[in-house]
């Protein structure tokens, strides 16, 4: 078990990309930059806010409209 929150995001976002049932995206939150990568921060329908995780754009695919919303 990942015992930081980091670790945590970093091996549910890993889990996500390996499965083949398309996780549900609510909204897009918050925006961060880290090394240089723009993160989104994303709450996922049916996870609550212990399953929201950072990810880049390219990983939300046709999600990208959520984030221009943000991006206002």
């Amino acid at each position: 078990m990942p015992s930081t929150r980091a670790a945590l995001y970093a091996a549910q976002a890993k889990k996500r990309a390996t499965l083949e049932k398309p996780y549900t995206l609510l909204r897009v939150i918050a925006k961060r930059r880290r090394k240089g990568v723009t993160e989104y921060q994303c709450v996922w329908k049916d996870y609550g806010v212990d399953g929201m995780t950072w990810e880049p754009l390219e990983h939300l695919g046709e999600h990208k409209s959520k984030v221009a919303a943000l991006d206002k």
